[in-house]
């Protein structure tokens, strides 16, 4: 049987573990949510007049790039946490 030292040590080692894993989703979260923003800009860039669609163009590559940028580092921080 644990001691109350033990099981404090793990119950905190516990709520730790959950609270990065919880950051990694909000993470993962972001990054996809930052993908739907660019196809959305792509798509409704067909409705702008062809001198904003091309400015359209850079800012809907810059923020895909940083979506498909957040979701690697997601992916990297959740396969560094082991229990």
């Amino acid at each position: 049987m644990p001691s109350l030292g033990e099981r404090a040590a793990f119950d905190e080692a516990v709520a730790i573990y959950m609270r990065k894993v919880a950051d990694c989703r909000r993470r993962r979260l972001r990054a996809d949510l930052l993908l739907i923003l660019a196809c959305l800009m792509l798509a409704s860039s067909g409705l702008l007049p062809p001198l904003l669609r091309l400015a359209v163009l850079p800012l809907t590559f810059g923020v895909a790039w940083a979506g498909i940028h957040m979701g690697e580092r997601a992916a990297k921080a959740r396969a560094r946490l082991r229990w």
